[in-house]
């Protein structure tokens, strides 16, 4: 967690959270964009060019899903990487 507060805070990683809203309301990990994953297109224009995109989803698949999405839609200018916090039971420590 430290390494990825450190990358966020840098503005080289975004952070798509792929919850449903209430979920996202409940918690989420701060400076995290909220994104539904048939409208990616769109609240990814709010993240940083180049930035590695890191996607994170209550359903691991759904994250997977979304990376391979963002790729074969060449909308990141940046790497991939998975988050899966479905079984983390310590995510609200994720607050940095």
């Amino acid at each position: 967690p430290a390494e990825l507060r450190a990358k966020l805070d840098a503005g080289s990683v975004a952070i798509i959270d792929l919850a449903t809203s209430l979920e996202y309301k409940a918690r989420h990990i701060p400076g995290a964009f909220w994104a539904v994953r048939s409208r990616m297109d769109e609240a990814l224009a709010a993240v940083p060019a180049g930035a590695t995109l890191v996607f994170t989803a209550s359903d691991p698949a759904l994250a997977r899903f979304a990376a391979v999405d963002a790729a074969a839609a060449d909308i990141a200018a940046g790497t991939l990487a998975v988050h899966d916090y479905s079984s983390d039971e310590s995510c609200p420590a994720l607050t940095f």
